[in-house]
């Protein structure tokens, strides 16, 4: 046992405070600062501390503080099967420690179990780890503290995982206010988990490249469940979580808001990996300087259920960002996202979606809502923006109250781009230019079937409902309404086909009323050649 209350300004090879090896110990009220391990020719490890195949049990008071290694674990370095438990006692404190990795503390093939109040603070390391470093370890922490001030110069400023590690938090944990390349608040590599339970704040951290709270990548994974909040990060991309080739799981209440990135995926950003959100789970009130403020996607899957995406802001895409990916929504909302650019070249293709924008990507949208939404003042699809192939398959969804200052107040298809509809209700949207609730663009696809309405919509100028450069297919046994629409100062109050047909199986109908245009068609406008069959 070992009962001391200081041991302080010590220089060693290794661990220069302290050093355990091959033995079982317990260290009650230990204070361990302003001790160096090594120097700039032979390195060394364990500024304050090194456990070397040891099983320590550390009670009472363990304050590590101004100790600095050359190499790994500045304030303290569990190494080579150890096991230490903090089980008792007031408090542990790491530091204002310093090193090359693991800046605080660093657990190598290790596990470190944390059952009592903690700091880990303002430690520094000039490669990875500023607060905490795990290669191949485990960490658990199942009491309340705190992870901040920490700086790493390129992975994980708060904690970094690589090697197979776990770092998992059960109680109000706060991780705040670290700083680094990649993972201001986390960074988890090479088949490492992140598992943040309830109580877990990630607020207020910085990567000047990724991550701003979390990055992961090479097969990693972060399982965020209930109450944990991800929020207030900054990043170039992902400002609150970026993954690449990883997997996210948002659940059962967790949010990612008010996070920021300086170009793509204010939210989220993920790259060649899978994003679920489920049971209640939120991605709120980020922003994007360029394209996805709450999520972008790239080559990368999103499933959604029972959840929210509301209030981000984008140049494009305001909510979602999707590119050569695939998305499935079930009853969600996206309500009051924005795509904020002031305008578009009339071959923009990414210009618009408020809530989604979709490039060579399929979105399936069932029983979920897309509201008050919109794109910036020549944008293009107030809710949702398909350009280049996108597919699009709808069913039983609302589409309402949503704006784009261009074309398609609720939904705008370029470039090949494909919608199939079913039970659809598009009501209550506005379009500055064509196509009050949906916009086709040339070479596009729209099926409507089942029973669908599309109500008291507005174009400024043609097509109060519907504007089309390409043909329409109603289908067979379906029922469509276009009731109370407007084009204020053009033709077409329900439906302006131009140069294509509308096309409409057997048993299928069509009931349009109660419409107006400033100029011809009240209801229907076939113009340039368009036809019925």
């Amino acid at each position: 046992m070992v009962n001391v209350s200081d041991f302080f300004r010590n220089v060693a090879r290794n661990g220069a405070g302290l050093f355990v090896k091959d033995v079982r110990v317990q260290i009650d009220h230990l204070h361990v600062r302003n001790n160096v391990a090594g120097d700039d020719l032979t390195g060394g490890n364990g500024g304050g501390i090194l456990f070397e195949q040891a099983s320590v049990h550390a009670m009472g008071d363990l304050h590590i503080q101004g100790n600095r290694a050359f190499e790994r674990g500045g304030g303290l370095l569990v190494s080579q099967g150890s096991s230490l438990q903090l089980r008792t006692g007031l408090r542990f404190v790491v530091q204002n420690n310093s090193a090359m990795i693991g800046g605080g503390i660093e657990i190598m093939s290790s596990l470190m179990d944390v059952f009592i109040d903690f700091e880990i603070s303002n430690n520094s390391a000039l490669v990875s780890g500023g607060g905490a470093a795990i290669t191949s370890g485990v960490l658990n922490i199942t009491s309340g503290g705190k992870i901040c001030g920490n700086s790493a110069g390129n992975l994980g400023g708060g904690v970094h995982l690589e090697v197979s590690s776990t770092f998992s938090s059960k109680k109000d944990v706060e991780i705040s206010g670290n700083s680094a390349n990649f993972g201001g608040g986390f960074s988890a590599v090479s088949s490492s988990i992140l598992a943040l339970d309830s109580g877990t704040l990630v607020r207020n951290n910085m990567a000047t490249s990724l991550g701003g709270g979390v990055y992961i990548a090479t097969q990693s994974t972060v399982h965020a469940v209930g109450l944990v909040r991800i929020a207030g990060n900054k990043a170039l991309a992902g400002g609150g979580i970026f993954a690449r080739d990883g997997i996210v799981g948002l659940r059962f209440g967790a949010n990612v808001s008010n996070n920021l990135a300086e170009n793509t995926g204010g939210g989220i950003a993920m790259a060649r990996s899978k994003l679920v959100v489920g049971q209640k789970s939120s991605i709120n009130d980020n922003r994007a300087t360029r394209q996805g403020g709450g999520v972008v996607l790239v080559e990368s899957k999103f499933e959604c259920k029972d959840s929210h995406l509301d209030g981000n802001h984008a140049s494009s895409g305001g909510a979602l960002f999707l590119t050569e990916s695939e998305a499935a929504l079930h009853t969600c909302t996206l309500h009051g996202n924005a795509a904020v650019s002031q305008s578009c070249a009339s071959n923009q293709k990414e210009c618009g979606g408020g809530g989604l924008l979709a490039s060579s990507s399929s979105i399936l949208l069932h029983n979920s809502s897309l509201r008050n939404n919109t794109a910036g003042i020549q944008g293009r699809g107030g809710a949702m923006l398909l350009s280049e192939a996108a597919v699009l398959n709808l069913t039983d969804t609302v589409i309402s109250g949503n704006v784009a200052g261009g074309n398609g107040g609720g939904v705008a298809t370029l470039l090949g781009s494909s919608m199939f509809a079913s039970g659809l209700q598009m009501r209550d949207n506005l379009a500055g230019n064509h196509g009050g609730a949906l916009f086709c663009g040339s070479a596009t696809r729209l099926l409507l079937g089942g029973r669908s309405v599309v109500e008291r919509n507005t174009a400024g100028l043609d097509g109060g409902a519907i504007y089309s450069l390409s043909d329409i297919m109603l289908t067979q046994g379906g029922q469509t309404t276009l009731r109370k629409n407007s084009a204020r100062e053009g033709t077409g109050g329900a439906l302006a086909v131009m140069e294509s047909a509308l096309r409409m199986a057997r048993e299928h109908t069509l009931d349009a009323s109660d419409n107006s245009a400033g100029k011809d068609g009240g209801a229907v406008a076939l113009l340039g050649g368009a036809a019925l069959y």
